[in-house]
C-alpha cells in the first residue's frame, strides 16, 4: 500500500494515498467543498514552460503518478510533468 509522508514542524504524518491516487484518477475538493474524483483524460492548461510542453496551451492529461520524491505528476504526451505546471480546465 502507498503513502504519502508529510514532514510538519519536524512531526511526520502519514497519510494513506491508495484510495486517493490510482493512474487513472485522483481526488479533488470541488468548488462546493465536496471530494470528487476525476477521471483520466482531463484536460489542463499551462501555466508554467516545462520541456515540450508551452504555456498557455491545452494539453489532455492520460494519466497520474507520484514521482520518487512523492510528487505529484501528470503524464502528457508520453512524458511526467509536475502538477505545478498545470491549472485545470
Amino acid at each position: 500500500m502507498s503513502e504519502l509522508i508529510i514532514i510538519m514542524a519536524n512531526t511526520s504524518y502519514k497519510l494513506l494515498i491508495s484510495r486517493m491516487l490510482h493512474s487513472d484518477s485522483f481526488l479533488i475538493v470541488g468548488a462546493a467543498g465536496r471530494l470528487l474524483r476525476l477521471y483520466c483524460p482531463f484536460k489542463v492548461r499551462c501555466i508554467k514552460s516545462a520541456t515540450r510542453i508551452e504555456k498557455g496551451k491545452i494539453y489532455d492529461v492520460q494519466r497520474v503518478a507520484f514521482s520518487d520524491l512523492w510528487r505529484f505528476q501528470y503524464f502528457i504526451n508520453g512524458e511526467l510533468h509536475n502538477y505545478e505546471y498545470f491549472e485545470l480546465v
